[in-house]
């Protein structure tokens, strides 16, 4: 028989934001402060922009990225009136396009779906765990 699994109150991607996503982040923060200082759309193609500038390799930066640009704060970023994606240089290069609006507005309501779901699960499963009693018996 397995053990129950632990129930904690960290959202999948911060469980899954490796230590090495996290170590990335921190050196783009020290590269580029105007671009990674604050949580701002991407410009698109900037994994090769990034591998060209430092010594990350293109599966470092995809791991990273994987989780920066599919976090809450970086899709809730892509929805803000005016959006623009940004370079490296913290330049802005582009307007976010409706249909990226779009994208972001689907996985938002997806990421909060999963996280109402995880929620009514705790719940039932803590209800599960409560002694029942019957007409004052227990």
């Amino acid at each position: 028989m397995t053990p129950p699994a632990e129930h904690t109150t960290q959202t999948r991607l911060e469980r899954d934001f490796s230590i090495a996503a996290q170590r990335t982040l921190g050196r783009l923060r020290d590269l580029f402060p105007r671009t990674f200082g604050v949580v701002r759309p991407l410009k698109l193609g900037i994994t090769e922009d990034i591998v060209a500038r430092t010594s990350l390799s293109t599966d470092q930066v995809c791991e990273f990225l994987r989780f920066y640009c599919n976090s809450p704060a970086y899709l809730r970023a892509s929805l803000r009136p005016g959006a623009v994606r940004y370079d490296l240089d913290g330049q802005r290069v582009a307007a976010v396009s409706t249909a990226e609006r779009m994208h972001s507005t689907l996985r938002l309501e997806e990421l909060w779906g999963d996280r109402q779901a995880r929620k009514r699960e705790r719940a039932f499963r803590a209800a599960l765990l409560e002694p029942v009693t019957i007409d004052g018996e227990r």
